[in-house]
């Protein structure tokens, strides 16, 4: 005597997965898992993509404290603090290129209390590609647009900041790029 149910099995299963896909519904696995990161906890707390979360993750970042990106992160979805509000801030390490560049794929939320910060994290005072002079009455780094009394040529754009700013009296300002 031959069973043939396994083939049968087989075959509806087969048959129900193609059905699923034609209805554009994805296995689990295809979907962004959620992660959470305390940014109170060893605050400034380094982040890195790859390390702490993975590409396509939903990433929440909460805490009174500040997370400091290290990688440039590709994710479906940014959320910085939480509903009701905490003093969670995202920023870069202080002359770090990539500054804080985040790609989602969904959406970026920046709840009320939180922020994405980027003082004094660019060139240190007195240098960069513009740099302004340390004096208390010196001359303006300039970045997109020309600084009081800098002769020197402005770079950068001044719509869409992606480069670090020119010191002057003190630090440039960072660098803050998302796409969502």
């Amino acid at each position: 005597m031959t069973i043939k149910r396994p083939l049968f099995l087989a075959a509806f299963v087969l048959a129900t997965v193609a059905f699923l896909a034609g209805l554009g519904l994805k296995p689990q696995s295809a979907y962004a898992a959620p992660v959470s990161i305390d940014c109170s906890s060893g605050s400034p707390r380094s982040i890195a993509q790859g390390t702490d979360f993975a590409s396509a993750d939903d990433l929440t970042l909460t805490g009174a404290g500040t997370c400091t990106l290290t990688t440039a992160a590709t994710l479906t979805s940014l959320t910085v603090g939480t509903v009701g509000g905490d003093a969670t801030v995202l920023t870069h390490a202080a002359t770090d290129t990539t500054g804080v560049d985040v790609n989602a794929t969904g959406n970026i939320m920046i709840y009320s209390g939180a922020s994405v910060n980027v003082d004094s994290k660019g060139y240190g005072a007195a240098t960069g590609t513009c740099a302004g002079s340390n004096a208390q009455y010196g001359a303006g780094a300039c970045h997109g647009g020309a600084g009081g009394g800098n002769g020197s040529s402005p770079y950068g754009s001044v719509t869409q900041p992606t480069t670090l700013g020119s010191g002057g009296n003190g630090a440039g300002g960072g660098a803050i790029k998302l796409v969502a």
